[in-house]
């Protein structure tokens, strides 16, 4: 989330992908950082299809507000995709205003709702 009344650029560098011990892939387990083509493709190794999951491009130049709504939803996933996703890394650099540069890494299914009773962001 931005603090600040102004909006910094974001862009997210790379992925990690953990899967529950239970899923099963046709893909070797990536032992590094890796894009989010790839992060795509290791998912769908693991039998998900573009229907269970949307991973949003977040790159160069995105901007970052409070006033977006849903600016900080990273990816949307289906009630198949929670079974088998145990949590997805994401390595973000943002660069506010100043032209300070911050670098996180978010856990991007911390907090999730496994279970939705919508299927809207709301």
């Amino acid at each position: 989330m931005n603090g600040t009344s102004t909006a910094s650029r974001i862009n997210i560098t790379n992925y990690r992908v953990i899967l529950k011990p239970a899923a099963q892939t046709s893909s070797p387990v990536p032992d590094s950082w890796i894009s989010r083509e790839e992060a795509i493709s290791y998912l769908e190794s693991a039998g998900l299809t573009q229907h269970d999951f949307e991973l949003r491009y977040i790159g160069p130049a995105f901007p970052l507000s409070n006033a977006m709504a849903n600016a900080g939803v990273m990816g949307v996933f289906t009630p198949r995709a929670m079974e088998v996703i145990e949590d997805i890394l994401a390595m973000v650099e943002a660069k506010d205003q100043a032209g300070d540069t911050h670098q996180r890494v978010i856990y991007c299914m911390r907090g999730a709702i496994r279970q939705p009773t919508s299927i809207t962001l709301e």
